[in-house]
């Protein structure tokens, strides 16, 4: 009998020692099952805060760009002369004399656009006055406006010259005589160096 109990006790020690071995083994499977999520869950996470973190640089960006961007202020030219529909005219501060006379209908039959230069950029509130053939009588051969014999209407036709400078072209002329030089131009009241070199190449005397 005490052979017996002893054998049983033994029996019931070996389950035991079994038992715990495996619980062990199943635990430490839980703990590496879970230490791959963990790895994973993190992995996902780090992706999803670098995904979120490049979207907030893009939109940041494009709304810096978006107020940063201001419109472009349009000049106004007044165009007339020999074209189709004089008026003013609204343009890119970019855009050339010839985009103007695009705007208002292109040259009229009795124009005589080799005296303008087409590809020159427009500058606001000046007045752009394509000249007709009666016009081109007062140039010189080469095409330049002669400045001791032009008409005010003639004189007009060059870049930034408007009404009231023809008119004190005209009047210097009068009273002191006539220019020498182009450079004497300069003595005219409203013309000065920027003016100058505007039209220093469309001119003669």
């Amino acid at each position: 009998m005490q052979i017996l109990k002893e054998k049983v006790q033994k029996l019931l020690l070996r389950i035991g020692s079994i038992k715990y071995r495996r619980d062990r083994h199943f635990y430490w499977a839980v703990l590496a099952f879970m230490a791959v999520l963990l790895i994973i869950f993190f992995g996902l996470y780090m992706k999803m805060r670098a995904d979120v973190q490049v979207r907030d640089n893009v939109l940041e960006s494009y709304y810096d760009d978006s107020s940063s961007a201001q419109p472009k202020e349009l000049v106004k030219v007044y165009v007339c002369g020999e074209v189709v529909r004089p008026g003013v005219y609204a343009l890119d501060p970019e855009s050339r004399v010839s985009d103007a006379l695009a705007l208002a209908g292109g040259p009229g039959p009795e124009a005589v656009l080799e005296s303008l230069n087409l590809a020159r950029r427009v500058v606001d509130e000046e007045k752009i006055l394509v000249p007709g053939k009666k016009h081109i009588e007062q140039t010189d051969q080469s095409g330049l406006v002669n400045i001791n014999t032009a008409s005010q209407q003639v004189l007009e036709t060059l870049p930034g010259v408007g009404p009231a400078t023809a008119q004190n072209i005209i009047q210097h002329r009068d009273s002191e005589g006539p220019f020498t030089s182009i450079q004497d131009i300069q003595k005219v009241w409203g013309i000065g160096e920027k003016k100058f070199s505007e039209i220093k190449d469309l001119i003669s005397v």
